[in-house]
């Protein structure tokens, strides 16, 4: 909690199991804070965590409607409202877009990237095209040769063991060294792969900062007024005409006008 006053808000504080607030300067000063809250109670002022306990006790709903920021902090809340006696509300997910534009669409349909691939992180993405580039035999060679090594080594394990129990943990340290460098081997195909290719690099590098801008969703970005600006009062139809209920799902909707 926070007291009120005419030039300051300060944090009421229980040192000592004696309240009393902590100033500008950084001192302590002592208040009798059942006088204060008999006497002066809209001095108090209540801070963030109290802040959804103190709205549904004025104003109760059936339901809260918030995004996911919102919702993952409503729920570290629910001790704090049984501790008041406050009803705790339904937490439902508002809806979210992710506005794909035109020139987005044809990348994605040229390069095959489906709408669920577009949330994985960028390195993760381009290593998964990277892969559909690299020849299929070679993937498959690959994960042939991993599957005959865990095979191989498995027989040697099952050959030690009897007779030389201690270097079991040997023999799998070797198995995983073993592995690792083939991982590692592929790693570095991607790499060269991703060379070979800068300009589809740059152009899905574009893509994931054009939707993602920040590295974040383009709802916490983007203003819907540049969206406006371009397509007029049309784009806020069709936000309405594709905006979900109760179904609580993520929402990609294609501008396709010109």
């Amino acid at each position: 909690m926070f007291y009120l006053t005419d030039n300051a808000r300060n944090r009421i504080l229980n040192e000592a199991n004696k309240f009393g607030l902590k100033t500008e300067n950084n001192t302590f000063q002592e208040i009798d804070i059942q006088h204060e809250i008999k006497n002066n109670i809209q001095a108090f002022s209540p801070n963030v965590v109290l802040r959804p306990v103190f709205q549904e006790l004025i104003l109760p709903n059936i339901a809260f409607i918030g995004g996911g920021g919102e919702l993952a902090y409503w729920l570290e809340l629910k001790n704090v409202f049984q501790q008041a006696e406050v009803p705790y509300p339904i937490l439902l997910l508002r809806n979210s877009f992710l506005l794909i534009e035109k020139q987005h669409t044809k990348l994605l349909e040229k390069y095959l990237i489906s709408k669920k691939e577009l949330f994985l992180q960028l390195d993760i993405l381009l290593a998964e095209m990277m892969k559909r580039k690299i020849d299929d035999k070679f993937s498959a060679d690959v994960q042939k040769a991993i599957h005959e090594i865990k095979i191989n080594y498995q027989a040697i394990k099952n050959n030690i063991q009897p007779h030389y129990p201690t270097l079991s943990e040997h023999t799998n340290a070797l198995e995983t060294k073993t592995l690792k460098s083939l991982q590692a081997l592929e790693k570095k195909i991607i790499r060269a792969e991703k060379k070979k290719n800068t300009a589809l690099v740059n152009q899905i590098t574009k893509l994931k900062e054009s939707l993602f801008p920040k590295n974040s969703l383009q709802e916490r970005v983007e203003n819907i007024a540049s969206f406006y600006a371009k397509y007029g009062s049309v784009i806020f139809n069709e936000i309405y005409n594709h905006s979900l209920t109760i179904e609580q799902q993520f929402a990609i909707l294609s501008i396709e006008n010109d």
